[in-house]
Formats: C-alpha cells, structure tokens, sequence
C-alpha cells in the first residue's frame, strides 16, 4: 500500500490509468489511496474511466473476434 500512495503522490494521473487499464483488482487499491490523499475526483474520473475504456474495449474486440473460432 505504501508504494501505491508513493506512485499516486508522484505519477497520479498515469498510476490510476495503469491500474484501470490492467485486469485486476489492484483498480480499487489505487482508488482507495486517491481518496485518502485527497486527489481531485475529477481527474481520478477522467484518468480511471479512460483506463476502463480502453480495456472494456479491448475485452469486445477480443469477443467478437474470438467468436469467429467458435462457428
């Protein structure tokens, strides 16, 4: 928990989008670290939404194509 608070004090912005962007619950670590330090919610909602946006696509990209194996 001690290294997540130092990369949020540091490297906010690209330490949620990276957690947001990677499958797995550490997403709700850095969440809970942005809070305890205060970070503004604005940006930890355009820098975690983007992270999820990227990877929710990515997962429907990869449905869809994998479909073609299946039939």
């Amino acid at each position: 928990m001690y290294r997540v608070a130092d990369w949020m004090r540091h490297r906010g912005g690209l330490t949620l989008f990276v957690m947001a962007l990677i499958p797995n619950p550490l997403f709700d670590l850095a969440g809970l670290t942005s809070g305890s330090l205060r970070y503004p919610l604005w940006k930890y909602l355009v820098y975690g939404g983007s992270g999820r946006l990227i990877k929710y696509i990515g997962f429907a990209y990869a449905g869809h194509f994998s479909l073609r194996f299946l039939f």
